[in-house]
C-alpha cells in the first residue's frame, strides 16, 4: 500500500515537473517575438513627471533601482537581466489617480523604430482616489531600433 502511494506521488510530482518545462518554453517563445514582458509594477516610484527610460546596462538599472528604494525597508531587489540578449523598458506615469493603471504594448515595428503605446485603464476594483506615482518595469528582446512611447491622449 504504501508503494502504491509512493508511486502515486512521484507520478504526480514528475507531471508538473513537466508543465513548468511547457510554461518556460511558452515564455522563451514569446521573448524571441519581440513582445514586453512585465516585470514589476508598483504604485509608488517617486516620478512626479511621465518618463521612460532605456537601459542596456546593469549600472543604469542599479541607479534607477536605488531611487525608488530609498524608502523602502527592505527594498526591492535588482531583477538579473542578461544584458548581451535584452534591454529593460521603464515606464514611469507620473502623477495618476489610483483608479487608473498604465500598461506599455507594442504597437508598431518599422526598418528603425519600435514604437510602444501607453494606455490607461480603469482599474477593476475602485481605490480611495488617491495620487500615486506608478511605474512599470518590463524587458524586450535585445534590439538596435529607436524605441518611441506613444502616449494615450
Amino acid at each position: 500500500m504504501k508503494s502504491i502511494a509512493l508511486i502515486v506521488l512521484v507520478l504526480f510530482f514528475s507531471c508538473n515537473g513537466q508543465k513548468k518545462t511547457i510554461h518556460s518554453v511558452e515564455n522563451e517563445k514569446k521573448v524571441n517575438q519581440n513582445e514586453l514582458i512585465l516585470i514589476l509594477q508598483d504604485d509608488h516610484g517617486g516620478m512626479i513627471k511621465t518618463e521612460t527610460l532605456i537601459i542596456r546596462d546593469y549600472k543604469t538599472l542599479k541607479r534607477f533601482y536605488s531611487k525608488i528604494n530609498r524608502t523602502r525597508k527592505p527594498g526591492l531587489p535588482v531583477p538579473i537581466i542578461d544584458f548581451t540578449k535584452e534591454i529593460v523598458v521603464i515606464y514611469c506615469s507620473g502623477e495618476l489617480n489610483s483608479n487608473l493603471i498604465s500598461t506599455l504594448s507594442i504597437s508598431e515595428v518599422s526598418a528603425d523604430q519600435l514604437i510602444l503605446q501607453n494606455t490607461i485603464q480603469q482599474k477593476k476594483q475602485q481605490s480611495a482616489g488617491i495620487t500615486i506615482t506608478p511605474f512599470s518595469i518590463y524587458k524586450m528582446p535585445l534590439t538596435t531600433k529607436e524605441v518611441v512611447v506613444k502616449r494615450e491622449q
